[in-house]
């Protein structure tokens, strides 16, 4: 276990879980108008986004990195998942193919 590496309390492992989700749920909407735009564009936006966010994870044993590295991963999942969904939706038309590949994407 590397948290008590870091001397970090139970509610402050909670804060950094919780991180990913909350940088999600405040970016996804603020990307919706990008990604109507430029859906490939935004993947390849989130794809750095991630990397950036697992070299800081790997370069670093600061709780204070790690939030960030966190928070930024939320970013980018934020835009990989909704460019994903919108991609998927434009290559498939049908309301059943679109339904097997949204099941299959998650």
């Amino acid at each position: 276990p590397i948290f008590p590496l870091l001397h970090a309390s139970d509610f402050t492992t909670g804060i950094l879980f919780s991180a990913k989700a909350i940088c999600q749920i405040c970016c996804s909407p603020l990307f919706a108008s990008l990604i109507d735009k430029n859906a490939k564009g935004m993947m390849l936006l989130g794809l750095g986004i991630e990397i950036a966010s697992l070299a800081m994870f790997a370069a670093t044993f600061s709780y204070q990195a790690w939030l960030v590295a966190r928070g930024l991963s939320g970013v980018a999942s934020a835009a990989l998942i909704s460019a994903g969904f919108a991609e998927l939706q434009r290559c498939f038309q049908d309301q059943e193919e679109r339904a097997l590949a949204m099941g299959f994407a998650t």
